[in-house]
């Protein structure tokens, strides 16, 4: 598991998150039989500045801020 320093509509947290590789679908004679998965993050926790639960501050995240912080990790592993 990973941790990130950020913030939730302009407070400052951290989000732990899991990373997942890529992974190619299996082939049969070259023929994709399943499609191939890109890399991939998931935010698993919220957390308030002092490392503690805020299910308070999960539930404040916008669509539009999960979006910006997994981005973010994206961009840190060089995805």
């Amino acid at each position: 598991m990973h941790e990130l320093s950020t913030h939730i509509a302009g407070i400052p947290c951290r989000i732990q998150y899991n990373r997942f590789p890529a992974r190619r679908g299996p082939r049969e004679g070259g023929v994709p039989m399943e499609p191939d998965l890109p890399e991939r993050a998931e935010i698993t926790a919220v957390l308030d500045a002092n490392g503690k639960p805020a299910p308070w501050l999960e539930q404040k995240m916008t669509p539009d801020e999960a979006d910006r912080i997994l981005t973010h990790i994206e961009n840190i592993f060089g995805g």
